[in-house]
């Protein structure tokens, strides 16, 4: 895919859900959040697509995402090493 042929979708929060401005001498990670946030799905088929600036909100994941899997693999090579 080329930047060029990169469509997004924009969906802007309601006035009266957007959140009040942190001071910016103040700020800190993971501590501020945006109103909005970038949402893209993939797979083998189309690849990258339907882009997406959307309302902050949960998202879900399958529980059979690897990322759920990696950590207990990790936690299992590990347990023989104490």
């Amino acid at each position: 895919m080329l930047s060029n042929d990169l469509e997004v979708k924009l969906q802007k929060a309601p006035e009266n859900k957007l959140k009040e401005k942190p001071d910016q001498k103040n700020l800190g990670f993971g501590v501020h959040f945006t109103d909005h946030m970038f949402v893209m799905h993939w797979n083998r088929q189309r690849g990258w697509h339907d882009a997406e600036i959307k309302p902050y909100q949960d998202f879900t994941l399958d529980p059979a995402a690897m990322v759920f899997h990696y950590g207990s693999n990790f936690d299992v090579q590990t347990q023989g090493q104490s």
